[in-house]
């Protein structure tokens, strides 16, 4: 009988389902990753938003592939709606009302960002259709109570007032999302039209935005390494930081100034940060309709001076409306090095070019899509438009965008969704962060299948059944003996055991018996010989049977392997094994991947059971005592110590079996099954007092259920694990001869020999759903482990 567990997906292997998709599948597939096996994949450079033909869809454009897709446009965050900034996977847009929203194109999921009608000197106008701006407060937070500083005339006395559907023309810039947002849990900084120049701030917990001060105004901005950073008209960059009592933001200087800050109505300034952390500012040249130049500018931390870069290496730059972002072609082939591919900045002169389209740009053959989007080679000063995008509407504006992590939240709703198949997969490939919002699954039960290349599980939160390939050779018809961190150990009818992960199908082999010095095989390996008086040398003890004993290799899971106990995150190259031998040998053996032998180890009073706990393996001793054994760093050897004082009533092993277990908060547990009749089992539970140093009955457990079996044992939370039975034991039989024996002989190979026993009522249930089934190999318990769940 079992307990394991199916940990993380190899990465490897992600990588390869990964690079079979196509691209809209493998975003899908890399939102669900965890960071180890995202670190696998090719990563996917920006990708391109762009209107689709109807203002309920959206075209994602795919560098990679060079390909487009239409996908739904999210309503109403995304309906018609422009994008003015993006962040973490996250897009912020603005409605023809001024509205601002947050929407992740990815899950559809949506929400708002506070009014803008929260700043105190701007209101809307009565049904909403236009807003009014009064200046002089505005002027004075800008600069600081110095109206004089205002550089153009008249002096702002009065109010300004725009459209509801000129607010994301003309009032707003862009918005920068910190890092990782989402509804409920960000914070904003919002660029003003260059009329305006001063940046607003917003946060979740605040719900509103607040003007600061900027005498310099602020063009561009990027959050980098947890802060708000800025390049100001002039060229100087600035770093936010928000006061952690009144709320406010508030900058400081952190470069000097870009000689030449270039006039803003003729260059456009965006900021970024290149992968190894320098700051880089791209100005863009506008010198015609349809022509733009770019220069760049990268700041020397050792000379705190910027130096213009024809020469960026390896890196590709990209700018536009709603984000600057640098990345490396070494990691995206795709791109090319040194050049900035850009997007048409200017919103409102889009929106002019849709609602005049028999303007002067459109008789001048500048109605859109050959423009707005290109790739401009800083060495060789030309741009190139991107052949496989072809034309497109440029109303909304087009757009780059990455994608992020789903929100847990939102994997928390989709895994309870799912059959309990599809949640162990959707589990297996998910990050830690959105584990913690799924609900926990408890401990599930693998059946022989009903040939030997297959296997049944049974969940118990859904009482029900799947059929699943059972991988050989690890698998196939081959007993279970141990399990740990998604990694379960069996045995195979040849003596030899096996590593095998149940989802992925990778496996490994374990030392071989016969690399304890006295065990060999016989020609053929069909026999086991022990020389029994080594084994007694090294035991101080004498067996009674004589100097050799023999064993058929298909029973050395019978009468010889007991249990072996892996340590946490074991698979294949890396792990550290205990072997329980069977009772009548009594000692443990130890196995690293590093050693690739078993050595096996003193014991006086013989190990009946063990645990890997807290980064040792524990064993309770045949007498009731509770060893730690530790591995000497040195000779390799591992050597115990005691932990616990001896139970007071540790029971004939030969009627009673122990099994060792450790509670969430810790606690040291022994189960003591007492077998009276062929059908009839009865537990009790002795918990280990720290305090007293005592062993004690335990009638109740509290909100806690047990499970064991020959394999492992597991003590779990019902209060996480609501589909169990509080203060129960759950069973399997741990009879390996006797489950072996009724396949041959005296009874049938269909029946239930799985349970649950109530430690208050002393009562035996049995478990719904389950019903008759084969009984050899033995049934084990797994559980679908992942990090942080318990």
């Amino acid at each position: 009988m079992a307990a394991i567990g199916f940990s993380d997906l190899q990465p490897d292997l992600m990588a390869k389902i990964h690079d079979n998709l196509c691209f809209l599948d493998r975003l899908a597939f890399a939102a669900t990753l965890s960071a180890p096996s995202r670190n696998a994949l090719k990563p996917e450079p920006p990708w391109l938003l762009l209107p689709g033909d109807t203002p309920d869809t959206a075209r994602v454009f795919s560098l990679a592939d060079r390909r487009s897709a239409t996908v739904r446009a999210p309503d109403p965050a995304m309906r018609d709606h422009v994008i003015i900034g993006s962040s973490g996977g996250w897009l912020v847009t603005a409605d023809e009302r001024g509205r601002m929203r947050l929407a992740n194109p990815v899950t559809g999921e949506q929400g708002d960002l506070p009014a803008i009608t929260t700043i105190p000197f701007l209101n809307a106008t009565p049904g909403g259709h236009h807003f009014v701006l009064t200046m002089e407060p505005f002027v004075q937070i800008r600069y600081r109570g110095e109206l004089e500083s205002w550089p153009l005339s008249p002096h702002p006395y009065g109010t300004f007032t725009h459209t509801a559907g000129d607010m994301r023309r003309w009032f707003y810039r862009k918005v920068v999302l910190s890092a990782s947002p989402r509804p409920g849990d960000y914070a904003a900084m919002l660029l003003l039209d260059n009329y305006f120049g001063a940046p607003a701030f917003a946060t979740a917990e605040d719900g509103r935005w607040r003007i600061a001060p900027s005498r310099d105004g602020v063009e561009d901005a990027i959050h980098h390494k947890g802060k708000f950073f800025s390049v100001t008209y002039t060229g100087t960059v600035e770093a936010w930081e928000r006061d952690g009592v009144h709320g406010e933001f508030t900058s400081k200087v952190v470069t000097t100034r870009m000689p030449k800050g270039r006039d803003h109505r003729q260059f456009s300034k965006y900021l970024a940060v290149a992968p190894d952390g320098r700051l880089m500012i791209v100005l863009k040249n506008a010198k015609g309709v349809k022509k733009d130049l770019f220069e760049l500018q990268v700041f020397v931390e050792k000379t705190r001076r910027w130096e213009a870069a024809e020469d960026i290496g390896d890196l590709a730059i990209f700018v536009g409306i709603n984000s600057s972002l640098c990345v490396s072609t070494t990691k995206h082939p795709e791109l090319k090095a040194g050049c900035v591919y850009y997007t048409d900045d200017k919103i409102g002169k889009a929106s002019l070019r849709r609602d005049a389209k028999w303007s002067s740009w459109h008789l001048h053959g500048d109605d859109d899509s050959n423009r707005n989007v290109a790739v401009y080679s800083l060495k060789d000063g030309t741009a190139e438009s991107i052949p496989e995008l072809g034309e497109h509407l440029s109303w909304p504006p087009p757009a780059w965008t990455g994608f992020s992590d789903l929100p847990p939240e939102l994997m928390g709703q989709i895994h309870g969704r799912l059959s309990f198949l599809d949640r162990l997969a959707f589990a297996a490939a998910s990050s830690a962060a959105s584990r913690d919002a799924f609900k926990p699954e408890p401990p599930w039960l693998v059946i022989p299948g009903d040939t030997p290349d297959t296997a049944r599980i049974f969940s118990l939160a859904d009482r029900r059944f799947a059929t699943v390939r059972a991988p050989g050779p690890a698998m196939c018809d081959n007993v279970i003996i141990g399990s740990s961190g998604g990694w379960i150990v069996t045995a195979d009818e040849r003596g030899r055991m096996h590593l095998a992960n149940p989802v992925t199908g990778e496996q490994g082999d374990l030392p071989a018996i016969t690399t304890i010095p006295f065990i060999n095989s016989t020609p053929g390996g069909h026999h086991f010989v022990i020389d029994m008086e080594l084994f007694d040398e090294l035991e101080s003890c004498t067996y009674p049977y004589g100097t050799v004993t023999h064993i058929a290799a298909d029973e050395m899971c019978l009468c010889f392997y007991r249990k072996v106990v892996l340590s946490t995150s074991s698979r294949p190259g890396d792990y550290a094994a205990m072997l329980l031998l069977d009772n009548y040998y009594g000692t443990p053996a130890f196995a690293t991947a590093e050693d690739g032998r078993w050595s096996v180890v003193p014991s006086r009073d013989d190990v009946e059971d063990a645990i890997h706990h807290k980064g040792k393996f524990l064993s309770v001793t045949y007498t009731g005592i509770v060893e730690a054994w530790e591995r000497d760093g040195v000779s390799g050897e591992f050597t115990s110590n005691v932990v616990t004082t001896r139970m007071a009533d540790s029971g004939d092993h030969r009627k009673c079996s122990k099994y060792l277990a450790a509670a969430p908060d810790g606690r040291l547990m022994i189960v003591l099954k007492n077998t009276k009749g062929m059908n009839q089992n009865h537990f009790k539970v002795q918990v280990f007092d720290e305090k007293t140093k005592r062993w004690e009955a335990a009638e109740d457990i509290g909100d806690l259920a047990l499970l064991v079996g020959i394999n492992s044992s597991l003590c779990v939370s019902t209060a996480k694990h609501t589909e169990l039975n509080a203060g129960c034991v759950y069973y399997t039989d741990d009879d390996m001869w006797e489950a072996s024996m009724q396949r041959y002989f005296w009874c049938s190979n269909r029946k239930t020999n799985v349970g649950v026993y109530s430690l208050k009522d002393g009562k035996v249930m049995s478990i719904p759903g389950l019903g008759d089934h084969l009984c050899w190999p033995p049934p084990a318990w797994f559980t679908p482990s992942f990090p942080r769940w318990y």
